[in-house]
């Protein structure tokens, strides 16, 4: 009688986690749905308002978070303690990625990107076996080539999922890098490309009051 009861309960339990495993898969439809463009997203279950900011000295504008704020100096060597952390780094520890940013002061005009994302892509693999390239490509975006490459890397408690950009501004490389978590990927891959979609050059640009500055 007790193993019978046994397989009852585990019938029941797992007739339980199929309906919160299906409210799930329908939620994560739903979210997948919305763009950043909406007036908010929602990402695992959170609201979450995005609008464009303008970071000057990467030469671009992007729409993120408008929860994000950009780390100081002390809160950048704790998230990255063996060194060379990024310029920039913004997050909101509500909301599971980043983005980073880094002018590498590397010189490559546009027509180089393709190039540079080929030798990218092998040093990248040349970390070893934690380190895999992913997908690889450049598109054009407002008459500039925007190199992109996705890669899965170990981070110390977790694998990471990075949706990696680099571009040229004034003949030099700027590499962008929206990173999270491997299990949030289904919610964050549509929402870093989107991310990236949103960039604008600076080069020209008249500005714009209701854009914010960081």
């Amino acid at each position: 009688m007790e193993h019978y009861d046994e397989k009852i309960l585990k019938a029941r339990r797992a007739a339980a986690q199929e309906k919160i495993n299906e409210a799930e898969k329908e939620d994560l439809e739903m979210e997948q749905q919305e763009s950043i463009m909406d007036a908010c997203v929602h990402i695992e279950g959170k609201e979450v308002r995005f609008s464009r900011r303008v970071i000057e000295e990467m030469g671009i504008s992007i729409y993120m978070p408008e929860s994000f704020e950009q780390m100081d100096d002390e809160m950048k060597a704790a998230v990255y303690p063996f060194g060379n952390p990024p310029q920039k780094v913004y997050a909101d520890l509500g909301i599971p990625f980043q983005i980073t940013l880094k002018n590498t002061g590397s010189a490559v005009p546009d027509e180089g990107i393709p190039k540079f994302m080929q030798i990218s892509a092998k040093v990248l693999e040349n970390f070893g076996p934690k380190s895999k390239i992913l997908a690889n490509g450049v598109i054009r975006h407002h008459d500039h080539n925007i190199g992109i490459m996705e890669a899965g890397t170990r981070a110390m408690d977790c694998n990471v999922h990075n949706v990696m950009f680099d571009i040229s501004i004034h003949d030099q490389i700027v590499m962008g890098n929206i990173h999270f978590a491997t299990r949030y990927s289904k919610r964050m891959i549509p929402i870093a490309k989107q991310m990236i979609d949103s960039i604008e050059f600076l080069e020209g640009n008249d500005g714009n009051d209701n854009i914010s500055q960081s």
